[in-house]
């Protein structure tokens, strides 16, 4: 979230997907939800954020 939030939304979400791969059940799922603040905070139609959308449905489903 700190990359996220210093601009740096590729390095966040990576961090973030990592994580949600990795632990997805940690903190209650809190890597998810972050994820979707992310989302956002991004301009509507952002190729960055259907890029890690898309990414984060592959690993919840």
């Amino acid at each position: 979230m700190q990359a996220a939030a210093a601009g740096q939304f590729r390095d966040g979400l990576d961090a973030l997907l990592r994580l949600l791969r990795d632990h997805p059940g940690y903190r209650e799922g809190v890597a998810r939800a972050a994820l979707l603040k992310v989302f956002d905070c991004l301009p509507k139609g952002d190729p960055l954020a259907s890029e890690y959308r898309r990414k984060m449905f592959n690993y919840l489903y």
